[in-house]
């Protein structure tokens, strides 16, 4: 068969039954069962980035790849974009597979380096896990299993091997708060309610009105197993972030606003 599409072929994966062909800018999906009756469809859209093709992974009948401008969600119609969490960087060179209710990549950022993100599909998050450039994944019965560039050894990601038992940092950061609050509405109170093992410490950050400083509003240290909640009074502004930096484990339940109204001028 031939088609008329301008560009390299750029990945291609068997998809509910049907070959799918990309390229950078679009689809190709084959039907018929042999070789007198086969048809193809082409649909123009964002297709899998040149270099990415081992990206390609199905996570609970949808399949995720990586584009030129991101990653995408195709359902076997159009790809949703899903990675506008990561802002303005753009990646490359993109490994992925699917485990679980999770989608698992590898990519390299623009100054060359290599981090691995993982999608819970789930709670529709993204999170980092680390910065290794990994040269291929498998999953295996309940296992992930992973080589390392560097040490070009097999690893396991869920660690049901040897466990590296030194204390996780790890650090979670929200979008834009307050912005879509009318009538000068603000947030006078917030209350973080959640459970940390002992000797765990929490350490609550804010930026405000996006002036690019993070400024320490609290830290809370574990001394027992049980939850709590604290609160925190931010300052007056138009919006807001959060970053909560963590050291050991814990569990968040819930961040809860309380809004004022304020005065008009």
């Amino acid at each position: 068969a031939s088609c008329g599409t301008d560009g390299q072929f750029t990945g291609a994966i068997t998809y509910l039954g049907h070959p799918l062909f990309f390229k950078e800018s679009c689809v190709h999906k084959v039907f018929g069962n042999y070789p007198s009756n086969f048809q193809i469809q082409t649909t123009a859209c964002r297709g899998v980035q040149k270099g990415s093709h081992k990206s390609l992974a199905m996570v609970n009948e949808v399949l995720y790849y990586k584009s030129r401008t991101g990653i995408c969600a195709y359902d076997g119609s159009l790809p949703t974009e899903i990675s506008s969490a990561f802002g303005e960087l753009s990646y490359s060179d993109a490994i992925g597979c699917s485990h679980g209710n999770k989608y698992y990549i590898s990519m390299k950022d623009e100054s060359g380096e290599y981090n691995l993100f993982v999608f819970d599909v789930s709670k529709g998050m993204w999170h980092k896990e680390d910065d290794i450039q990994i040269d291929a994944f498998c999953s295996c019965r309940n296992e992930l299993y992973y080589i390392d560039h560097s040490s070009k050894k097999i690893k396991t990601m869920l660690g049901s091997g040897t466990k590296d038992t030194d204390t996780v940092q790890w650090m979670a950061e929200s979008g834009v708060i307050g912005v879509d609050y009318p009538d000068k509405k603000y947030i006078s109170k917030m209350t973080f309610r959640l459970a940390l093992d002992i000797g765990t410490i929490v350490h609550v950050y804010i930026q405000y009105d996006s002036m690019g400083q993070w400024e320490h509003v609290c830290t809370m240290t574990g001394s027992s197993l049980r939850s709590f909640s604290y609160p925190i009074r931010p300052k007056r502004c138009d919006h807001m972030r959060i970053r909560i930096v963590g050291f050991g484990d814990a569990k968040i339940y819930s961040i809860t606003k309380t809004i004022e109204q304020g005065g008009m001028l």
